[in-house]
């Protein structure tokens, strides 16, 4: 079994972890006696900040009953893991940086490592009886770092296959956890509707649309809300995003009603169409851009958003490529 467990930085995602797998390792010892509790610790350790991290994370484990071990690349190879464990893998942010740092991954592609990656975390489910992976949810935000959209492009794949893989898939939100049920769903939808799907960024929103309203043929995918259309067509926005930015560029930032002109124009649009789907990447969370372009972009990307969900029949969330009903 699979269980994986997603939240953003702080959210308490590591104690409910715990927690979850204390509550199934009891649950196991009661049909098997020689089980164990396996931690397995993925963060390498820089400076004194990261020492402290790990101590206060040891001292949250203190008396559950875990059994540690230190694997901070090649999860596949843990030795002395039995078919009885249950395994609590903490947690895959770290490992996929390691291993994206390593000096035996320069020569391969970002895709290698995924791949190793997930072959790992395969060999080690079969090892055991239950495997628990705690990731982060960092993609509703600006990305601020170098190659920081590659990696988190590659922990957003993590997260869909291993999300689609699993029994069970929870989001910890200010320490409480919600489970995201994976029902199965209708392919085809009814005619008339304003459908937003949102998300952050590689969760595997473009693939869910196109799965779900089968009829949309590729040619659609790029248009933008045309109001003279057929009712009886359905027209799709792909990136809501690249569009808001290719239009501050024309605009003046200095004046706000500039600013709110496209924001008019995109609601009116909305309010004037029928059967149609946008795609919109949250991105709300994090610190404020230094640039003010950016801080414009992010406010104005979040005021739209509001606008289209408030008019729109349908909204849709997906995390790790599993959606999650909202309207």
């Amino acid at each position: 079994m699979i269980t994986v467990i997603t939240g953003a930085s702080g959210s308490g995602k590591s104690v409910f972890a715990e927690q979850y797998s204390v509550e199934r390792w009891n649950k196991q010892k009661q049909i098997q006696t020689n089980t164990r509790l396996v931690y397995v610790a993925t963060m390498k350790v820089f400076g004194e900040e990261g020492k402290q991290k790990v101590e206060r994370h040891r001292r949250q484990r203190e008396g559950k009953g875990f059994e540690l071990i230190e694997q901070e690349v090649d999860i596949g190879t843990i030795d002395g893991i039995e078919k009885n464990d249950i395994v609590l893998v903490e947690c895959l942010s770290n490992l996929l940086a390691n291993e994206w740092y390593s000096d035996t991954m320069k020569e391969i592609s970002k895709k290698d490592v995924v791949k190793k990656i997930l072959d790992g975390l395969q060999q080690l489910h079969e090892m055991c009886t239950h495997m628990i992976v705690v990731t982060n949810e960092i993609f509703q935000e600006q990305l601020i770092w170098e190659d920081g959209k590659d990696y988190v492009e590659s922990l957003g794949q993590l997260n869909q296959i291993l999300c689609q893989k699993a029994e069970n898939v929870y989001e910890v939100v200010a320490g409480i956890p919600m489970e995201l049920t994976k029902k199965k769903e209708e392919n085809q939808v009814e005619k008339n509707g304003r459908i937003v799907v949102l998300g952050g960024a590689y969760q595997g929103k473009r693939n869910w649309v196109r799965s779900k309203w089968n009829q949309i043929e590729e040619t659609e995918m790029k248009r933008w809300i045309a109001t003279e259309r057929n009712d009886e067509q359905w027209c799709m926005i792909v990136d809501c995003n690249q569009y808001i930015k290719q239009q501050l560029k024309q605009s003046d930032l200095d004046k706000e009603e500039s600013v709110q002109t496209i924001r008019k124009q995109i609601r009116q649009r909305w309010n004037n169409a029928n059967n149609v789907i946008v795609i919109i990447d949250e991105i709300g969370y994090g610190l404020v851009p230094l640039e003010k372009k950016d801080r414009i972009y992010r406010e104005l990307m979040g005021r739209v958003t509001c606008d289209l969900v408030e008019e729109a029949t349908h909204v849709y969330r997906l995390i790790g490529g599993i959606s999650v009903q909202l309207k």
